[in-house]
């Protein structure tokens, strides 16, 4: 496979082709993305190339479906969360206690468990995210981010 795109390859990609329909070429399934599929440059393909390419797509876009809404009660239980402990903006990302909380005009705190922030001075969504990914290091992902 000729990869010139930005798949992340990193976290496991199942590539498959078909001998039936050889002119599809091959196409790619990040694994943390079940029910989205990529053909050899990158480029996000229909599902009914990838089922000509010999992906299950009728289970994998179950999982997929259940994985979005599993994502939307989790960002709807945060927002629950955040209004019971007193946070008054919105939640960017949580694992390992921690959260990224945006503030106005692009600027973010990082605050623990109990709502209390972690970082001295405001900082920019891009150093929020910095300090959060150290604190949070090595931590089970909830998939808010």
């Amino acid at each position: 496979m000729a990869y010139t795109g930005k798949l992340p390859i990193d976290e496991g990609v199942t590539i498959k082709a078909s001998f039936l329909n050889p002119e599809i070429g091959k196409v790619a399934m990040v694994k943390s993305q079940p029910g989205v599929y990529f053909d050899e440059h990158g480029q996000e393909v229909s599902e009914a190339i990838a089922r000509l390419a010999g992906f299950d797509v009728v289970r994998l876009a179950r999982i997929k479906y259940l994985a979005e809404q599993q994502a939307a009660f989790h960002a709807d239980m945060m927002n629950e969360y955040a209004k019971a402990a007193g946070l008054k903006h919105e939640t960017l990302a949580s694992r390992g206690g921690f959260s990224v909380v945006q503030l106005a005009n692009g600027r973010a705190d990082v605050v623990d468990v109990d709502g209390s922030k972690i970082n001295a001075t405001g900082l920019t969504e891009a150093e929020a995210f910095k300090l959060f990914n150290m604190l949070a290091q090595g931590t089970e992902d909830s998939g808010d981010e």
